[in-house]
Order: C-alpha cells, then sequence, then structure tokens
C-alpha cells in the first residue's frame, strides 16, 4: 500500500512533467510566432524617390540592396518639417539578398516624403506585441502546473517525514498485556478488552 506521502509525490511528480512540457511548447510556439513576423512584412514602397503612406498602427524597416554598403546610403523619410528615417547599420536583420538599413518612427500617420540616392524597400512590420495570445497561455499554464507540483512536493515530504515517525508497533508483553504507543505516553490493553 503506499503511503499518503507518496501518493502526493508521485502525483506531484506527474503534475511537474505536464508543467515541463507546456512550458517548453509555449517557449515553442512563442518562438515560431516570432519568426512568422519577417515572412508577413508587407513591401509598401519600393524604388529611390517618392511619397509614401504610412501609419502609427504598424513599424516600418527600411531594406537596400546588399551590393550597397549601409554606411555609404543616403536616405530621407520627412513631412516636410522632420526627419523620421533612423539609421542602423549594426542590425543584422536582413533578408531575401537585401540589407537592413534602418526603420522610421512616426508620431502621426499620413504622407511622407522618401529620398535616397539608392533603390529601397520600405516593409511595414507587425509589431512585436502581436505574438500569438496561445503560445502565451500555455506558457503561463506550464508554470502555474510546475508551480502547484512544486508545493505538492513540498507537502509529500512533509507527509512522508511525520508518517516515518508515526509507525504504530505493538508489543506483546509476556504478563498477556499489550503496549501500544500513541504519542509519547504508551496505553496497556489486557488481552480481553482487546477481543472486545
Amino acid at each position: 500500500m503506499v503511503s499518503r506521502g507518496m501518493g502526493i509525490l508521485l502525483v506531484s511528480g506527474g503534475l511537474a512533467l505536464v508543467g515541463i512540457i507546456l512550458f517548453v511548447a509555449g517557449m515553442v510556439f512563442m518562438v515560431e510566432d516570432v519568426g512568422e513576423m519577417d515572412d508577413n512584412d508587407v513591401i509598401i514602397f519600393s524604388g529611390d524617390s517618392g511619397d509614401v503612406e504610412l501609419s502609427i498602427e504598424y513599424e516600418y524597416s527600411v531594406y537596400a540592396s546588399n551590393s550597397v554598403s549601409c554606411n555609404s546610403v543616403e536616405v530621407s523619410v520627412h513631412d516636410g518639417v522632420y526627419e523620421y528615417f533612423s539609421k542602423n547599420c549594426e542590425s543584422s536583420k536582413n533578408k531575401d539578398n537585401l540589407r537592413y538599413i534602418g526603420s522610421i518612427s512616426i508620431d502621426n500617420g499620413g504622407i511622407f516624403s522618401v529620398e535616397s540616392d539608392s533603390e529601397l524597400r520600405i516593409y511595414e512590420q507587425i509589431s512585436d506585441e502581436d505574438v500569438d495570445l496561445g503560445s502565451i497561455g500555455i506558457l503561463i499554464a506550464g508554470e502555474g502546473v510546475c508551480c502547484l507540483s512544486f508545493i505538492g512536493i513540498i507537502i509529500a515530504i512533509v507527509l512522508l517525514i511525520v508518517d516515518k515517525n508515526n509507525q504504530n508497533v505493538v508489543t506483546i508483553i509476556p504478563n498477556h498485556q499489550m503496549v501500544m504507543p500513541v504519542g509519547q505516553t504508551q496505553q496497556i490493553y489486557l488481552e480481553n478488552d482487546l477481543q472486545n
């Protein structure tokens, strides 16, 4: 027969395994969601000059041909008053034989002028905040199950220690009396009392 501490320990170990599996699955789904973002980017501008409509709902990345050095490319994205292009030549976000050269950060949507000495592509990106909520839910569920299993393991260890110290030992004394320890005191029963 399995003691109550051992039973809780086995159930808690199973919960820990389920929690770890859920946590890993949530992480895998989240990484897949982030990896898919680049594939879903939309080209909203291609060329070396012209006008483009930008919205504050999206982030924008600017790419040039891989054959062009990032430091040598001159780019301007403006509304006639302010410049919104920010060059970043240290990023490794290259794709489709294109070199990432910077981003566009805007405060208000509208029509903006693009000017460059090289052929550019401007991508409308899905925001980083659009990670699938399902993967976050699986991740949180895994963490919760792991916490429950941890609490169960602590309870199981306590019960195993308590059960080990409270083992009932029956000793028969030759003059027909039986001593059964209960806590700190001993109770003495006669054989006739035990038969009734």
